[in-house]
């Protein structure tokens, strides 16, 4: 629940940010009321999406990196650069996936409205 403050603030202290992420496993997003800019709930549910259709482009579909890359820039109208930066700042979870090698039955589940 939203509670309201100064028109365009918001508080978000009663919300609950843990979502399960690729392996069923909790995680928590961090917030801060003072915090400006860019939501970190949304940028990382944003990441989460991008790192299993990269996973989903590259591993399974075997699609180069460049590829890969040039497919995920269409997809979230985010240039190559901060593909690249989120890629490498994921590079345990996107090493995870790789082992664990999750069905592509489990990314429709979850997110359904892209074509898997």
């Amino acid at each position: 629940m939203l509670t309201h403050m100064a028109r365009g603030q918001h508080s978000l202290q009663h919300l609950d940010f843990s979502q399960k992420n690729l392996f069923g496993e909790t995680e928590t997003v961090n917030t801060t009321e003072e915090r400006k800019g860019r939501s970190p709930i949304l940028l990382h549910s944003r990441n989460h999406k991008l790192l299993a259709r990269y996973y989903y482009h590259n591993a399974i579909k075997g699609k180069v990196y460049v590829v890969a890359v040039e497919i995920l820039i269409n997809e979230f109208d985010i240039d190559d650069r901060t593909i690249a930066l989120i890629l490498k700042k994921e590079e345990a979870t996107i090493t995870e996936m790789r082992k664990k090698k999750p069905p592509v039955s489990s990314f429709k589940k979850q997110w359904p409205y892209f074509n898997w």
